[in-house]
């Protein structure tokens, strides 16, 4: 998904300006509380210039946020309510990130692709977009990367997802359980597989759970 955004000049000044408010937000609010540089190739590109905005450098790294359980924006999140909380009550994730920008941001068209990949495929503007001096920035959304697209460890991953928690009832992890329903004796039934689970294509409002 390409998403096209601009930003002010000020944009840096304004993301530390955001830092330091973080320091008197209630704790029970959605929230990126830190942010990891895990690698920064500055120039990229094999040093290579592309148009008016000059060479380039890529940013990779993770952002660690939480989120409130009870908040109505957040309840929609399938399970929020059973996922384990932390001494502020919230609900932890961590998303990767990747960042192509000109080196020297004065430079830069002030225009800033956003991708949410699928599967963890990350994605860079490409040639076109840097000549123009624009700016992209790959994100991770999905926790249920498996297979060839599994999460790789930072740093030196090479994909982009969102680490989540396992979501529990009493203690009992809600891990490996088949999503089934009754089906008719001719009606054919599709298992997929999410993170090496087998999961029913069907809607969870026509679900049960069962164990494996």
């Amino acid at each position: 998904m390409h998403k096209p955004k601009f930003f002010p000049r000020a944009v840096l000044l304004g993301i530390g300006v955001a830092a330091a408010l973080l320091v008197g937000i209630p704790s029970a609010q959605a929230r990126v509380t830190r942010i990891i540089i895990d690698t920064k190739t500055s120039p990229a590109f094999g040093g290579a210039s592309f148009g008016t905005a000059g060479q380039y450098e890529t940013i990779a790294g993770r952002a660690f946020g939480e989120l409130n359980p009870s908040d109505p924006h957040d309840t929609i999140i399938q399970d929020i309510g059973l996922a384990p909380r932390n001494a502020n009550g919230n609900v932890e994730y961590i998303s990767t990130f990747f960042v192509v920008k000109p080196i020297d941001m004065s430079k830069s068209s002030r225009l800033l692709w956003h991708d949410v990949p699928n599967r963890g495929g990350r994605i860079t503007i490409n040639t076109f977009d840097r000549n123009n001096g624009d700016v992209g920035l790959s994100s991770g959304w999905q926790g249920d990367n498996s297979g060839a697209t599994a999460q790789q460890p930072a740093p030196g991953n090479t994909n982009d997802y969102v680490v989540v928690p396992v979501a529990s009832r009493l203690g009992d992890e809600n891990r490996g359980w088949d999503i089934v329903r009754s089906v008719l004796a001719n009606e054919r039934v599709g298992i997929a597989r999410v993170a090496g689970k087998r999961v029913e294509s069907l809607p969870t409002g026509t679900a049960r759970h069962k164990r494996e």
